[in-house]
């Protein structure tokens, strides 16, 4: 596929997920209230958080690979599941205390509980969509992207009319990713297999450590200033500061956006 034609399917794919989401997310900013985009604000910065280290930078690692690029997408595969377990219970145990010393919220807790079934979502999925990005295949992700931000608003704006408050957003978030695996797995014509190339692990944590350090950079850019509302202001705050962040965010993330997973991806000579 030709650069022209990727930057094409990869910028539709931009502009109907963020032509989308504002339209979802004024209707649910009418139905809901700053407390539930507070308490799911808080925690979309956890679970952004946990995914550093569960994805540890194997897409990227991946993307950039061209050699043993079968076997080191089964690698990647095994890693991601190892840390997602890993990372999963972690983040299970610790949603209790998460949710009292840095949000003084009880209701973060029982959020967190339930989005971890999104870290095992991510870790089943994350080496397909690298691997349809590497091969250029942005038009078959094009329907992916399209599919799973219109699918989280169709559960979510139901259940907010009905008065479920957060949970409508957590329902939502959990059927955009349900459905984002089962459109990958068939889109998508590589399959794992149960075996295990010792020597890859080693290049692929090695390249995926500086994505995730800059990964946790990139984290801290987008998440402090929410991250001290949060901690010294309370639950109603950040929402109602993330709800006007939003739109700005809504802005440059169409501009930008479509160029992001191009960026790691090589030509074919």
């Amino acid at each position: 596929m030709s650069l022209t034609h990727a930057l094409k399917w990869s910028f539709l794919g931009e502009l109907a997920s963020k032509a989308i989401q504002p339209v979802v997310f004024i209707v649910l900013v009418r139905l809901l209230t700053p407390v539930d985009y507070g308490v799911m604000s808080s925690a979309l910065m956890v679970m952004s958080f946990s995914q550093i280290f569960w994805e540890a930078g194997m897409g990227k690692a991946l993307i950039q690979r061209q050699t043993d690029v079968e076997e080191a997408a089964n690698a990647a595969f095994w890693i991601n599941i190892g840390f997602g377990f890993f990372i999963a219970t972690i983040l299970y145990l610790l949603a209790s205390p998460v949710a009292h010393i840095f949000f003084h919220d009880e209701r973060v807790s029982a959020v967190l509980h339930v989005m971890t079934i999104q870290v095992f979502l991510g870790a089943v999925s994350a080496v397909h969509t690298s691997l349809l990005q590497k091969e250029m295949g942005f038009k078959k992700l094009f329907w992916v992207r399209l599919a799973t931000v219109s699918l989280p608003g169709l559960a979510s704006i139901p259940l907010a009319m009905n008065g479920m408050g957060y949970w409508a957003l957590v329902a939502g978030s959990l059927v955009g990713q349900f459905f984002q695996v089962i459109m990958l797995w068939r889109m998508s014509q590589w399959r794992p297999q149960f075996t295990f190339n010792v020597k890859l692990p080693k290049e692929l944590v090695r390249f995926g450590a500086w994505v995730g350090i800059s990964g946790l950079l990139t984290w801290f850019y987008v998440w402090a200033d929410s991250l001290i509302v949060g901690m010294y202001l309370g639950s109603h705050e950040l929402g109602l500061y993330r709800t006007g962040n939003q739109f700005v965010v809504m802005v440059f993330a169409l501009i930008f956006s479509p160029l992001q997973p191009i960026n790691f991806c090589e030509m074919p000579r």
